[in-house]
Parts: C-alpha cells; sequence; structure tokens
C-alpha cells in the first residue's frame, strides 16, 4: 500500500503541478515542501495531511492534452 507521501507525489504529478506551485500555495519554502514529499520534515508546520488536502483543491496548471505543440512551418510558392 502507497504512503501518504507516495499519494501526495502521484496527486501533484497527476495534475501537472511542480512542487514550487505546490508550496507557494502552502506558503513554504520549495525544499521544505520536498521534504515532505519525501517524509523527511519533521519541523515543518505543514504536514503530509494538509498538503494532500491543499493538492486535491488545487487545478491542474497544464491540460493533458498540452504539450510543446510542434509547428510546421509551410513555404508558400
Amino acid at each position: 500500500m502507497a504512503s501518504k507521501e507516495e499519494i501526495l507525489k502521484e496527486m501533484r504529478l497527476e495534475k501537472r503541478l511542480s512542487q514550487k506551485e505546490v508550496a507557494e500555495k502552502l506558503e513554504i519554502p520549495q525544499h521544505e515542501y520536498s521534504e515532505i514529499e519525501r517524509g523527511v520534515n519533521l519541523d515543518s508546520d505543514v504536514d503530509v495531511d494538509e498538503a494532500l488536502k491543499q493538492v486535491n483543491m488545487m487545478r491542474s496548471t497544464r491540460s493533458r492534452t498540452e504539450s510543446s505543440p510542434e509547428r510546421v512551418s509551410r513555404k508558400s510558392d
């Protein structure tokens, strides 16, 4: 069974959110959020449950179909 930290990371990735975006929403530094995801930050004011709740409420930053579009340039003759 996946840990809360693993679920948190999976949710964030599924929503295509960066650690920085989630950290900003939680009002903590990115490195602190990274530690929460890895389960190593015991000094944070934010716990994994709070982070899970926040990520669950956040919207995706990019759609699933969005990618860097390849543009084909055609020369007019």
